[in-house]
C-alpha cells in the first residue's frame, strides 16, 4: 500500500470585518479560540488546536 504524507501549516488569524466565505469547503465558521475543542475535530488536528489555545492564553 502506498504511503503518503500531508503537511499542514496553521495560521493564527483575526477577522477584522466582513464575513467568512467558504471557497474550498462546504462550510466555514469563525469561532472564539476557546470554543475550538467544542467541535468534532480530526484526532490529528487536536495537538495543533491545543497548541494554539496555549499560545493564545500565554499572550493575554
Amino acid at each position: 500500500m502506498p504511503r503518503s504524507s500531508l503537511q499542514l501549516y496553521p495560521f493564527i488569524c483575526s477577522l477584522q470585518s466582513g464575513e467568512v466565505k467558504a471557497l474550498e469547503h462546504a462550510q466555514a465558521i469563525w469561532v472564539a479560540i476557546d470554543q475550538l475543542l467544542d467541535y468534532d475535530l480530526a484526532e490529528a488536528d487536536l495537538p495543533i488546536v491545543r497548541e494554539n489555545i496555549a499560545y493564545d492564553t500565554s499572550i493575554k
